[in-house]
C-alpha cells in the first residue's frame, strides 16, 4: 500500500510539473497557431449548380459560409449584404463571377476576398468547385472535390471547407495589395535615382472625411513620405522662402461605405496634378479609389487613402523623373 501512495504522490507532482511547464509551453503553441495580422473579409456568394443536381449550389456555399464563420482569421459578409450588391449590379445570383467582377461586388460590401463555385455531375460523379479570388489583386485560387452523385452534399462541402480554408490560411496574404508602396518599385526608382539632381517639390492636398476636414491629410503624408525615401528636396509649401521646381497638388475625400459587425468599411478617392512651376506645365494628373476596413470609420478612411495614394505614387514618379 505504501508503494501505491508512493505511486499517487508522483503521478500528482508529474501533473503539477505539467501544468506549471508543459502548460504554459501548450499556451505557448496554442497562441503561435494563431494567426497573425488583420481578419480576411470574405463574402461566400451562391455556388452555381447543374440541373443533375439541383439544390446542391446553394447548399454548398451555405454549408461553406457555416464552416469558414468558425474559422481564426476571417470574417464574413453578410448574406443579405452581397444579395443587395447583386441586386444593384442587376446580376442573377447564379450569375458567373470573375475577377472584374468580383472587385465590384467587394467594393460594395467591404469583401477583401470572394468566394464562388459551382456543382455539376459527369456520369456517376459529382465535382464541387470553389474559386478564391483577390478583390484588389485579381489573383484566384481554385479547390475542388470529387465524389458519387450518391454521396451526400455535406460530405463534399465540408471536404471543400476545409481546403478553402487551407488556402485562405497559407495564401490568404497573396490576395490582398501590400500595404504600402511596392518595395520592388522603390527599391527600382532609389537605385535609378541615386546620385541625379532631383527637382525640389511642395505637396499640398487637402481632405475630407464625410464633409469634415482632416488636419493631417493621409494622401499629403503618403506621398511626401514616398519622395522623401527617393531622395527627392521637399519644401513646406507654407514657410519655404523659395518656389519649388514641382509643385503637386489634389484633393482627397473618403467615405463610410458599409458596416459588417464591427468591422467598417470606407471607401476613398484621390486627385492629384504635377505641375512644373516655372513653366506651368502638367507633368501628370491622375485619380485612384480604393476602399479600407477597420473598427474605426476615421481609421479605415484613412487607410483607404493611402491605399489609393500608394498606387498614384508608382505612376507620378516616373513621369517627374523621365
Amino acid at each position: 500500500m505504501f508503494k501505491t501512495m508512493r505511486i499517487h504522490y508522483a503521478a500528482v507532482v508529474l501533473a503539477v510539473l505539467m501544468l506549471n511547464t508543459g502548460g504554459k509551453a501548450l499556451a505557448e503553441m496554442d497562441d503561435q497557431s494563431k494567426p497573425s495580422g488583420p481578419a480576411l473579409t470574405v463574402a461566400v456568394l451562391p455556388f452555381q449548380e447543374d440541373e443533375n443536381l439541383a439544390g446542391a449550389g446553394r447548399q454548398t456555399s451555405d454549408l461553406l459560409q457555416v464552416q469558414l464563420g468558425t474559422a481564426d482569421g476571417i470574417v464574413l459578409v453578410d448574406r443579405a449584404d452581397i444579395n443587395k450588391a447583386f441586386a444593384e449590379m442587376e446580376l442573377g445570383l447564379s450569375g458567373t463571377v470573375d475577377p472584374s467582377t468580383a472587385a465590384r461586388i467587394g467594393s460594395l460590401v467591404g469583401a477583401k476576398v470572394i468566394i464562388t463555385g459551382s456543382a455539376f455531375a459527369m456520369g456517376s460523379e459529382a465535382t464541387y468547385m470553389a474559386k478564391i479570388i483577390g478583390v484588389e489583386t485579381g489573383l484566384t485560387y481554385a479547390e475542388a472535390v470529387n465524389q458519387s452523385v450518391k454521396e451526400s452534399v455535406d460530405i463534399a462541402a465540408r471536404a471543400l471547407g476545409d481546403k478553402v480554408a487551407a488556402t485562405l490560411s497559407e495564401k490568404g496574404s497573396t490576395l490582398i495589395a501590400k500595404n504600402m508602396v511596392a518595395d520592388d518599385f522603390m527599391e527600382k526608382y532609389t537605385l535609378a535615382l541615386k546620385g541625379r539632381e532631383l527637382p525640389t517639390v511642395t505637396v499640398n492636398i487637402p481632405e475630407q472625411h464625410m464633409n469634415r476636414t482632416v488636419p493631417d491629410p493621409a494622401a499629403q503624408t503618403e506621398i511626401s513620405l514616398a519622395l522623401q525615401q527617393l531622395g527627392f528636396p521637399l519644401l513646406d509649401p507654407a514657410t519655404a522662402k523659395k518656389d519649388p521646381d514641382i509643385t503637386i497638388t489634389g484633393e482627397a475625400f473618403s467615405e463610410y461605405a458599409v458596416q459588417n459587425g464591427n468591422l467598417i468599411t470606407c471607401k476613398a478617392r484621390v486627385e492629384v496634378k504635377a505641375v512644373e512651376k516655372k513653366s506651368g506645365e502638367i507633368i501628370a494628373i491622375d485619380r485612384e479609389t480604393a476602399l479600407a476596413v477597420d473598427v474605426s470609420e476615421s481609421i479605415a478612411g484613412k487607410l483607404a487613402i493611402e491605399n489609393a495614394t500608394r498606387k498614384l505614387v508608382k505612376r507620378i514618379v516616373p513621369k517627374m523623373v523621365p
